[in-house]
């Protein structure tokens, strides 16, 4: 997409009567790699003051928030997952569902284990190693999640996290690919194959010392298909265990979403594009979900969208909606002795 086109979709939509969104252009500038918002004390007041702070119960309230339901406990605690509210920029790489896997898994591996375990899961590991997963070039879903059930996946941060965050946080396989500068270079680059490195991490410099993750990985115990006409059991879903990973149509008038309940409205399909479901709510009577997109924290809401419950999106959303059961974190030499164990046992019976 070009400026031009940009402009010319930002007319179209922003004169189209009874919309529920508008449309605008962004800066000509780097996405910085910060995967958190700078005004974080500001959104989580405004967060907090629309949502409430919600209980764990069977019913299902009018808003909902996994931000807020996973936050700190009080103003002076640090958030007892952060992964939730985290926003990814994928650059050039068409990667969102690598982005969109890696970030649930973050989120889910934080709440099943009390919050006790916070690092991110590398959405680069990925896009480099799952060879039936297309790469830079749109994804494919369920081999996406095969892959992390049968071979697993490392932790790794964003774009440049080892020169700037703590070696616990941006893990053994951070992203390689630089932010994109605007939106519409956003995810448009489907030739990308980075190095896969299946059994090594890279290496982080911290303080000046050079230091390498260790290499632990995560798998899912299985995953879980959700009925998006059954809106219920995904929002019981959600509440429970945590944001899942939701597949949508992409067109061109999506890069230019700055606000509201987003529908497509005009453009070129563009390809399939996933990305993180963490809540719902209701805007002047009209039902919408909640997510997280990878497209940096100066897109749209605080780098998250807005789209109707009622299928009237235009996009297909929710053809795939995927909730994983993690498991947890093991080493390479734990698997080494559990498949030791394993055919110790065969011979045995």
């Amino acid at each position: 997409m070009t400026a031009n086109r940009e402009k010319e979709l930002i007319e179209i939509i922003n004169s189209t009567p009874n919309t529920t969104w508008q449309a605008g252009s962004y800066p000509n500038k780097v996405y910085q790699f910060n995967i958190i918002p700078k005004n974080t004390t500001e959104i989580d007041s405004k967060i907090k003051k629309l949502f409430g702070f919600f209980k764990l119960s069977y019913e299902i309230p009018v808003q909902f928030d996994a931000r807020v339901k996973w936050s700190s406990i009080n103003s002076n605690s640090t958030d007892k997952c952060p992964s939730i509210k985290k926003v990814f920029n994928n650059g050039k790489c068409k990667c969102g569902w690598a982005v969109a896997i890696a970030s649930v898994l973050s989120d889910r591996q934080c709440i099943a284990s009390e919050y006790k375990i916070k690092h991110s899961m590398s959405a680069h590991y990925l896009i480099s190693c799952c060879k039936h997963c297309c790469g830079c070039n749109g994804g494919n879903i369920r081999s996406a999640w095969e892959f992390v059930k049968h071979k697993g996946i490392v932790t790794g941060g964003p774009y440049k996290s080892n020169l700037v965050i703590s070696i616990n946080d941006n893990g053994c396989q951070p992203f390689m690919t630089p932010p994109c500068q605007r939106t519409f270079e956003c995810s448009t680059e489907t030739s990308l194959i980075p190095e896969c490195m299946e059994k090594t991490c890279r290496s982080h410099k911290v303080n000046d010392e050079i230091i390498k993750a260790e290499f632990i990985k995560t798998y899912v115990i299985d995953y879980l298909s959700l009925p998006r006409k059954h809106p219920s059991e995904i929002m019981k879903d959600l509440m429970e265990y945590g944001p899942l990973q939701v597949s949508m149509h992409m067109y061109e008038d999506f890069r230019v979403y700055t606000t509201g309940i987003y529908t497509h409205i005009v453009g070129e399909f563009e390809g399939d594009h996933a990305v993180k479901l963490i809540g719902w709510g209701t805007d002047n009577g009209h039902k919408y979900w909640l997510l997280i997109n990878s497209f940096g924290y100066l897109w749209g809401e605080n780098g998250t969208f807005r789209i109707p419950r009622d299928g009237s999106d235009n996009t297909e959303f929710g053809y795939a909606i995927i909730s994983p059961i993690v498991g947890k974190a093991i080493q390479p030499t734990t698997c080494k002795i559990i498949i030791l164990y394993f055919y110790l046992a065969i011979l045995l019976v």
